[in-house]
């Protein structure tokens, strides 16, 4: 009988609670961080501008960075990591979207996706 699990005992007067806004104001809140540059251990270059970051925000945002900072690659080690072929603009838009979940669109792609 000492092998055998306890029946799981319903807890009386308790229940579940929930802030609705609190992942939104915990993604503020390291957004906050990476623009002051606190706590940053990562740092993305495309051509010559510089993106301070966090790893787990990055890789838990891309799938893209989740592959690169969580399968042993070599950028997993290093601090800087360049990305050839990628414009700055595109990259800040990209690290914006991780941490605000807004990305803007301009006026061409939303006259297509009205179409």
């Amino acid at each position: 009988m000492a092998d055998e699990a306890e029946p799981e005992v319903p807890r009386q007067n308790c229940m579940n609670f929930s802030i609705g806004r609190h992942s939104r104001e915990v993604l503020e809140q390291l957004n906050e961080y990476r623009l002051s540059g606190k706590l940053c251990d990562i740092v993305l270059r495309a051509e010559d501008e510089s993106f301070p970051a966090h790893r787990v925000v990055l890789s838990a945002a891309s799938k893209y960075f989740n592959g690169m900072f969580c399968n042993n690659m070599a950028e997993c080690q290093l601090k800087e990591v360049p990305l050839f072929g990628v414009r700055s603009s595109t990259l800040r838009t990209i690290v914006d979207f991780a941490y605000t979940s807004e990305v803007g669109i301009c006026g061409c792609v939303v006259f297509l996706l009205d179409k």
